[in-house]
């Protein structure tokens, strides 16, 4: 793990944090873990370890290092979906030193009744809170979309 480090952030406990500088549209990693169904992700006792893949499909990233990247909602990095198997994409150039951060709502198709949570993100345009992909204003999703940060199943 010598591209990344996890280490003491100043919006959460800890983040994910880049060693190499990279520059848009770079793939930065692959979230590793077990692929899981709605119905385990439901039984299953630590949700914020879950990454949304599909419509009915979650990666349980576990311990690997990906569990550590943040939200914010001006992120520097979006989440690709390919055949059940999503990776962290560069949205901007990152430096050395940066932490890493996606929109958890990109991936999510929850509403505000199913799952939702404080943003700590305080970056202009913030959302105070965070839920699924419905929750995203029109104009903004509308932008998202023909950037290609947003996942076909959404």
């Amino acid at each position: 793990m010598n591209k990344f480090l996890i280490k003491n952030s100043q919006r959460n406990a800890q983040g994910l944090f880049s060693t190499l500088a990279y520059e848009p549209n770079q793939v930065l990693f692959k979230f590793e873990g077990k692929n899981i169904s709605t119905g385990d992700m439901l039984k299953h006792p630590n949700s914020e370890k879950l990454l949304q893949i599909g419509d009915n499909m979650y990666v349980d990233l576990g311990s690997h290092y990906s569990a550590f990247t943040n939200h914010s909602c001006n992120p520097n990095c979006y989440v690709k979906i390919a055949i059940n198997t999503a990776f962290l994409i560069s949205a901007r150039d990152i430096a050395i030193g940066d932490e890493l951060f996606f929109d958890y709502s990109l991936t999510s198709t929850d509403t505000l009744d199913t799952w939702k949570m404080d943003c700590k993100c305080h970056k202009f345009y913030c959302r105070k809170v965070i839920s699924g992909f419905s929750t995203i204003p029109e104009e903004k999703k509308k932008s998202l979309i023909k950037a290609g940060m947003v996942p076909a199943y959404q």
